[in-house]
């Protein structure tokens, strides 16, 4: 059989993932004090809320880049990203007490956001591996 190209249309999965991405995004972007307050049922202060702001426009940066380049590859390395902003949270929760509800939430979301990713990359693997049978 020929090579396998991947079609433009991505997994219901990945819409999914996209979607969550793009909705947290813009949620820490546009309105990070309420947001934030809201989960932790505490008063987010502004440097906090700034750093909100900037992971949210890179959720949304990493939404559009999976959502044009939806190969095993980019998707890969936004679980790379997301590992990243994981292990770094952990460390500031570890390093700073009066962070650490903040951080943990982060890492947790990170890392709900990457082991989601590495479903995606798998589900990819698997397709390819059918389609080139």
């Amino acid at each position: 059989m020929g090579a396998y190209a991947p079609t433009s249309i991505e997994p219901r999965s990945l819409r999914l993932l996209i979607g969550a991405r793009t909705l947290w995004g813009v949620a820490l972007l546009i309105a990070p004090g309420a947001v934030l307050s809201d989960l932790l049922h505490q008063r987010i202060d502004r440097p906090s809320r700034a750093f909100a702001r900037i992971l949210g426009a890179r959720h949304l940066i990493e939404a559009v880049i999976t959502g044009r380049r939806h190969t095993r590859g980019w998707i890969l390395i936004g679980v790379a990203v997301d590992a990243t902003h994981a292990a770094t949270m952990a460390v500031l929760a570890w390093l700073r007490p009066d962070r650490r509800e903040l951080a943990l939430t982060n890492a947790a979301t990170a890392t709900m956001l990457a082991v989601a990713g590495v479903y995606e990359a798998h589900i990819q693997l698997v397709d390819d591996e059918h389609h080139t049978q």
